[in-house]
This record gives structure tokens, sequence and C-alpha cells, in this order.
């Protein structure tokens, strides 16, 4: 997160109408598939990013996911 100038505490509704973030991370999401070898994943749902940020309340790591273009509310474990 903080590479990215978020702490990771944001709201999903903070991040999503952060438009440069947004892009910066689907810039990231999209060069991750190419060298996942998943090709050209503009309009695939995969990889899904993950932005990680130190634990404020315990734990080890926070973490917000992307299901790319959308912060999910909470953590999948599909």
């Amino acid at each position: 997160a903080p590479q990215l100038n978020k702490t990771g505490y944001e709201s999903a509704a903070e991040l999503e109408s952060d438009n440069a973030f947004m892009q910066q991370l689907e810039s990231i999401r999209i060069k991750a598939g190419a060298m996942m070898g998943l090709g050209d994943v503009t309009k695939k749902v995969i990889p899904k990013p993950i932005l990680v940020s130190p634990a404020t309340q315990g734990g080890t790591i926070n973490v917000r996911y992307f299901m790319p273009q959308k912060c999910h509310g909470a953590l999948a474990v599909t």
C-alpha cells in the first residue's frame, strides 16, 4: 500500500473513487497477468490485486482485495 501512496485503511469507496490509483492498479494487474503467463487479462477477472499494508490492531498484515476493478468489502477465500 505505501508504495502506491495508500495506507491500506482507506474505505472501498475512497479507493475506487481515486481514478489515478485504480488506473495504476489496473496497469500492474495487466503486467502481472502477462508475467504469470496468463496472456492479455484486460477482459479477465484474474489476477486479482491485493493491497497489502502493516496491521495496526493485531495480526501480521492488513489487505484490501480487488476483483479487479472494484474493491471487495471482505476477503474472498475461494
